[in-house]
Parts: C-alpha cells; structure tokens; sequence
C-alpha cells in the first residue's frame, strides 16, 4: 500500500513539474561582439519573447529604448547586467521635439528585478513603478541612474532599492511615493536638484509606514532627504552631508530619526522641521558644521517632537534652534541634546 500511495505522489510531482513553465535565460547583445551567441541585440525584442520568471541577460553595450520606453510587465523577470559596471547603457532612442516626457523602463508587474544596468538621459524618470497599476517584489539592485529628470520614480510599489548610484537627475534621485513600502539602503544619491528649491536627493510622499530609509550617503543635492507628508519612516544610518539643507521634516509626523549625520550643509541647516510636523522622534544623530543651524524647529511646530542625545556641534548660529514661545506652546521635548555653536 505504501508503494502505490509512494508512485501515486511522484506521479502527481511529475505532473505538476510537467504543468509549471520552465523558466529559461535569454542573452542579448546589441553587437553580438561579446556574446556571439545571443539570441537578441534589443532588449525590446527580448521582453516581447520573455515569458514569466526568465532571465535576460544583457551584454554590454548601447541600447535605445523605442519611443515611450521600455516596459516589463510580465512578472518575475530579471534583467541582468552581464557586462562591467557601467557597461551595458540603455539610452533613449530617437525623440521628437516636444514629445512627451518618457520614463525609460516603466514597470508594470510583479517580482521584477534590475541589476547593474546603466539608465540615462530620459525627459522622464530613469526607472518608474506603480504608475498604471500597482507593483509588489521590485528589487533594483547596482545599476546607475543618471541625467534624467527624476532618478527612480515610485509610487503604490513595494521595493527594495539598494547600493545603486543615483547622480545629476534634473528633479530628484529617488522619490517613494503614495501606497508604497520601501526600503532604501544603501544608495549614493548626489548631485540631484540642484537648482535651489526643495527637491531632494531622496523624497519620501505621503507614506503611511512600512519605509525604511537607511545607510545612504546623499550630498551634494538640493536637500538631502525629505519627509513629504509622511509617517511612520525610519531614517537611520545615512549620511546627508554636504547639501543646502541636510533634512528637510514638512508636514510629516510619528517618524524615527536615528542615528544619521546631518554635516557641512551648505546654505541652510542640518535639519528642518516645519509645517505643523508632530510627534517625531530625532535622536542619536550628528549635526555639525552647517551653515546656520543644526537643527531649526519652525515656530508652527506641533505637538510632540522629542530630541534626545544628539550631537550638534560647530554650526555657524545654534545647534539646535527653536523659539521658546513654539516650545512652550508645542510640547517640544529636548533631552542630552549639546545645542553648541
């Protein structure tokens, strides 16, 4: 009895290996110099043949993108860098004046996963997720994303965004935006937004949880990073040094910020909290060096705000600046805080 009942459940095993698509690798190269072998020399043409959960593995070289992008939207697809870092270029193609803005890959499907791909020079974002219809999986994952308007543009996504090189995007290098669950880490994100103004290296919009913004190292951009209406964020481990404004708290409340450095901001301060912000936590971070404050708390800060253990030191007014009237009336909490000059 148990023999039988033994093939009876390798049959059924048999059947369902039978039943589920194998998964294959397809190699493109726009020259077939590299990979002489490759069955594409367009990721276009590539995608269209790709079926769920393949891999395509892109050799280097340059590629444009057909007009209005590229888009993925089959689930569990890998795009995969097969060359050195920086090797393997996806470019627009060409473009007629006055068209409109163009994302350069729109993800449109679950599961998906960019890896050490070089993205440049679209009028819209680099990457874009969740505009059509939700994404859940995305992982983006060492590639470049340069000299387009936004870096990586997110919305209604759940991603992991890590050790990628986001620099010289028009607007800002990273934006998560509403309905999505994030986990920045780990990025370069400079010479983002430039222009003065407060788009940032790294926005966060109306997040209600479930982002995690950690190990950064953001400068050199208009704002480092910026809380946009948003809670529950946990902002820890990044280096924002080095902007006009190293932090910028609009409108945001019940976020954690711990343990970052807030250094050498060029044209503001540290950290700003503003616009009614209640109920954050900053604590265990570093602002030194900045331009006039450490950290200013607006005088329409709400209830709340607790600042504990954090070293400010040789900013050019306060370390940490509020009016005592905004205290007093705001619940503002400061505890082992060094307010030093």
């Amino acid at each position: 009895m148990f023999h039988k009942i033994a093939l009876t459940g390798l049959s059924i095993l048999a059947s369902l290996a039978t039943a589920l698509p194998a998964t294959r690798t397809i190699t493109v190269d726009d020259d077939r110099a590299q990979c002489q072998a490759a069955e594409f020399t367009s990721i276009q043409h590539a995608l269209a043949a790709a079926a769920v959960g393949d891999t395509i593995r892109i050799c280097s070289g340059v590629y444009a993108a057909p007009t209005g992008g590229l888009v993925i939207d089959k689930d569990a697809l890998s795009l995969i860098a097969a060359g050195a870092s920086g090797t393997v270029r996806i470019v627009p193609g060409a473009t007629t004046p006055g068209a409109a803005t163009t994302p350069g890959l729109t993800i449109a499907a679950d599961g998906v996963r960019l890896q050490g791909l070089d993205i440049a020079r679209f009028s819209g974002a680099g990457i874009a997720a969740g505009s059509g219809r939700p994404v859940a999986g995305l992982v983006l994952e060492q590639n470049r994303i340069h000299h387009n308007q936004i870096g990586i543009l997110l919305q209604r996504s759940g991603a992991l965004v890590a050790r990628n090189t986001v620099d010289h995007n028009a607007l800002q290098g990273i934006v998560a935006g509403p309905g999505s669950a994030v986990q920045i880490r780990d990025n370069l994100v400079t010479s983002n937004s430039t222009a003065p103004g407060f788009t940032a290296g790294i926005e966060i919009v109306e997040a209600a949880g479930g982002v995690i913004v950690s190990g950064n190292k953001s400068f050199g951009n208009a704002v480092g990073l910026r809380l946009n209406r948003s809670s529950g964020v946990m902002v820890q481990g990044n280096h924002l040094n080095g902007n006009r404004l190293g932090m910028d708290v609009f409108a945001s409340h019940r976020n954690q910020v711990t343990d970052n450095e807030f250094n050498s901001n060029t044209a503001l301060a540290g950290v700003w909290l503003r616009q009614a912000s209640s109920g954050n936590s900053v604590q265990f971070n570093q602002a030194t060096g900045n331009r006039y404050d450490g950290i200013f708390v607006f005088a329409d800060a709400a209830q709340g705000n607790s600042f504990d253990g954090n070293r400010l030191e040789g900013n050019t007014d306060h370390g940490l600046h509020y009016a005592k009237t905004a205290r007093a009336r705001s619940g503002l909490v400061v505890a082992r805080t060094q307010p030093m000059r």
